[in-house]
């Protein structure tokens, strides 16, 4: 028994994606600190944007969850979570150049770090090995850029939404 589902399995699907987004970014050279603006951090957990948050920063949210069961009389399901990356760019050529490049990771359209599929790989990153558990799928990349800006650090702000869908039936899937 694999043991993957309910609340472990979520983690696992959003630090694999954190981990993913992350090392695509790094193989992109966005956290290359020879680059000429202020350096890219990508934090895993949300900010509270009533403070500064420093320019730059991307950050990973999760939102909406919502389950649709694919046929009747079974346990297999879409789970399906909605995520964002929040950016606070320096500029406006910045945030929309990190973001398009985002859109494009997770819509699969980066053959040259090796990101070709909108999918997502699922690994247990607490084994010294992380093995390859499941992939899920990623959907609807959409860029979006918010029109009232509260505080100073969010006026080139750029987000990214999209859906991760999880199908499985049962804690063996």
């Amino acid at each position: 028994m694999t043991n993957h589902f309910g609340g472990l399995r979520s983690r696992l699907i959003r630090e694999s994606l954190y981990q993913m987004l992350h090392d695509s970014l790094d193989d992109l050279d966005w956290f290359d600190t020879s680059r000429k603006h202020q350096p890219v951090q990508f934090l895993s957990t949300g900010v509270d944007d009533r403070e500064t948050v420093p320019l730059n920063t991307a950050v990973l949210v999760d939102w909406d969850f919502s389950e649709e069961y694919d046929e009747l009389g079974t346990l297999l399901s879409d789970h399906r979570q909605t995520y964002y990356v929040d950016f606070y760019p320096e500029n406006d050529a910045i945030g929309l150049h990190l973001v398009q490049d985002l859109k494009d990771i997770l819509g699969g359209r980066v053959s040259a770090i090796g990101r070709t599929k909108p999918h997502l790989p699922v690994y247990d990153y607490s084994q010294a090995t992380p093995p390859l558990l499941f992939y899920c799928q990623i959907e609807s990349p959409i860029v979006d850029r918010p029109t009232t800006f509260e505080r100073p650090w969010m006026r080139y702000m750029r987000t990214v939404r999209f859906d991760v869908v999880d199908t499985y039936g049962t804690d063996n899937d």
